[in-house]
């Protein structure tokens, strides 16, 4: 949390090269929350873990924005971190509609990889439905819908980077249907 964070930082800044040690950390801290997001040993996740990851960045976030040593920029510290707040964003804003639409095969400056995007979202399906198929026929008629659009979602951005849109859907009428659901966590 952001108080061990800031007991770590006023440790640090009492030895040589407290700067470089403090960008270090920060730069270990945010590539294992990334790693542990994207592990691809997580078969399944839900919302409330998503909010978990999305305060543990926010902790971090506020850790860097308070300048703990003298000389790291909080953009130094910062930046480590972007790409996973991108990819929490993504996910809770669900705004995969303009993300598909504007997605530009090779393009550098994409925030977020459209296969991890649709790996992380493959984890909020439900598993196994033949072997629990109760569970399958209880649902609901409105988390059937989402479940289909956001399979819908996962195979066009499997699609984004093999140069094509397959399927017999566009882009256009799955961003139209995803913009009326409102998909997002």
């Amino acid at each position: 949390d952001k108080h061990a964070l800031r007991q770590e930082a006023v440790v640090s800044t009492q030895s040589t090269g407290a700067c470089g040690a403090c960008e270090a950390a920060g730069k270990h801290i945010a590539k294992k929350l990334y790693d542990i997001f994207v592990d691809p040993s997580i078969s399944q996740m839900s919302r409330v873990a998503l909010e978990i990851l999305d305060q543990d960045v926010i902790a971090y976030e506020g850790f860097a924005l308070d300048q703990p040593v003298n000389g790291v920029s909080q953009i130094s510290l910062l930046i480590p971190i972007q790409s996973l707040r991108n990819l929490i964003n993504m996910i809770k804003q669900g705004e995969y509609d303009k993300y598909i639409a504007e997605y530009q095969p090779g393009q550098r400056t994409q925030s977020v990889d459209p296969d991890v995007l649709a790996s992380i979202l493959e984890r909020f399906l439900p598993k196994d439905r033949q072997r629990f198929s109760f569970k399958a026929f209880t649902q609901n008629k409105n988390e059937k819908e989402m479940n289909q659009l956001l399979e819908a979602v996962i195979k066009k951005l499997r699609s984004l980077d093999h140069g094509g849109m397959e399927g017999s859907s566009t882009p256009t009428l799955i961003a139209r249907k995803l913009s009326r659901s409102n998909l997002n966590f």
